[in-house]
Order: structure tokens, then C-alpha cells, then sequence
């Protein structure tokens, strides 16, 4: 088993990868005795994942932390974005805030200049509201996420926490994500794949990539949630999270 040989494991996402209880990272790295090194944020964009991801290695591109680790990426939503924020001097996780008429986000202090609802619907609507764009930057976070480990021989698996492109229903309602083309038609006119599925088909290693939502194991089953009323996984689920994690890692890396 290859988390044998490695004695680092680096572990990247959103909500999903962190908690006030054990995660699946903490759960696989006692099992295999490595030392975690867990870099998810609550609201963590794919972005900011992509951007931690680079400067782990980046800032250890000396020691032996770059060719003695393990890396789990659990994708967030492609929905989420990231600015840099010129009064905090730091990078800032939106969670569709920019969507939302009320939140102190996109107002003063946080901000230098107070940014109104109205305008950010403007930019919005002339520059973000498309499924298929979002769809486009998601593969191309995956693809060059991919190329920088196989380049460098890092091994790695990716999952998606909470959506991925094949998902069905909600706001997509009966159709693929992937499938959304650039006139935002899904299907696609005149039966022709889109060029996120071209994109998917050929270049994304799906060796790779497990292809359960951590989400989706969760689901309904409240024994599997944080809380009555809160959704993300527990300790429960981690753990089950994890079992499966370690299961197709070990298929990954005959």
C-alpha cells in the first residue's frame, strides 16, 4: 500500500475536510502513521485549493515533505469564487455571497468600498452567471491540479465533496452539468458532446479520481450528520469517508 511508504499526507478542501471532530484525513493518517497536514478551509473555493496546493509544495520544494507526501483533494463547488481583498491583504473565499442581498461580505469594513447589491448583480449577470463557465474552470482546476502532481510524481487521488459534473437534478434538474454547453442548452443542440465533455473524456485521469460524492454518501441519514440540523459529516461519516478513500487508493496504486 502506497500510504506505507509515504510519511506525509496533505489534505485539501472545504467543510468537508475539516471539523471540530476526527476527519478522514485524521483517520487515515493514524491508521498509516503519517503526519497530516490539513489545508481545507470552511468555504473553501476549488480555487483556493488549487492555490494552498501550490504553495505547500512550493515552500517545501527543499525538504522532504515534497517527495514523501500523500495528497487527498476533496473539489468544493464550482460555484464558489475567490478575490483578493486589498483591505485585509488576503485571499477571500465567496460562497455566492455576491448572489446575496444581505451579507456584510462585500460591505465596509471588510472591504475598502462598499460594493451594492445592485452592482454586484450587474457584474454577475455580464461576467459570472453561467453554469457552463463554471463548469470550464472546474476541469481546468482538475487537469492542471493532475499535470502538477504526475509532472512532479506526487501521488494523489481527487474527490468531489459536493457536486461533480455528472450530478442530475437540482439546478440542473434532469440533465448532466457536463452536458450544459456555452448557449447554456442541456442537452446541447444538434446531439454533439460539449467541449466540457471533451475536455472530461480525454484529458481528466480517472484513475485517479474516486468517483463517489462524499455529499451523496451522506445524504438523508441524519446518524451521518454533524447535527439535527447541520448536515455535514460527522465523525461517523468521516470515518466511512475514509474506509472508502483508503479502499480505492489502494486499487489506484497496485
Amino acid at each position: 500500500m502506497i500510504l506505507d511508504e509515504k510519511k506525509n499526507l496533505l489534505v485539501l478542501g472545504c467543510s468537508f475536510t475539516v471539523s471540530e471532530h476526527k476527519t478522514f484525513g485524521e483517520f487515515i493518517s493514524e491508521k498509516y502513521n503519517m503526519n497530516l497536514h490539513n489545508l481545507g478551509i470552511e468555504g473553501g473555493s476549488n480555487f483556493y485549493i488549487q492555490k494552498k496546493l501550490i504553495q505547500f509544495f512550493a515552500k517545501n520544494k527543499n525538504t522532504s515533505l515534497f517527495d514523501d507526501t500523500f495528497v487527498i483533494i476533496g473539489w468544493s463547488h464550482p460555484q464558489r469564487r475567490l478575490y483578493w481583498n486589498n483591505n485585509k491583504k488576503d485571499w477571500f473565499n465567496d460562497t455566492n455571497h455576491i448572489n446575496m442581498k444581505e451579507t456584510d461580505r462585500f460591505k465596509e469594513p471588510f472591504i475598502h468600498k462598499t460594493w451594492t447589491y445592485k452592482d454586484r448583480q450587474n457584474f454577475a449577470t455580464n461576467f459570472l452567471d453561467s453554469s457552463f463557465a463554471e463548469n470550464s474552470h472546474y476541469m481546468e482546476h482538475i487537469i492542471s491540479t493532475q499535470s502538477f502532481m504526475e509532472l512532479n510524481k506526487i501521488p494523489y487521488i481527487m474527490f468531489n465533496s459536493l457536486w461533480d459534473m455528472f450530478s442530475k437534478g437540482g439546478m440542473y434538474q434532469t440533465h448532466m452539468a457536463i452536458d450544459i454547453d456555452e448557449n447554456e442548452s442541456n442537452p446541447p443542440n444538434f446531439g454533439q458532446p460539449t467541449i466540457n465533455r471533451v475536455v472530461w473524456e480525454n484529458l481528466v485521469n480517472e484513475n485517479k479520481f474516486f468517483e463517489k460524492v462524499f455529499v451523496d454518501m451522506i445524504g438523508d441519514d441524519k446518524s451521518l450528520w454533524y447535527s439535527e440540523d447541520d448536515s455535514h459529516p460527522n465523525e461517523k461519516a468521516h470515518k466511512l469517508w475514509s474506509d472508502k478513500l483508503v479502499k480505492f487508493i489502494g486499487d489506484a496504486y497496485v
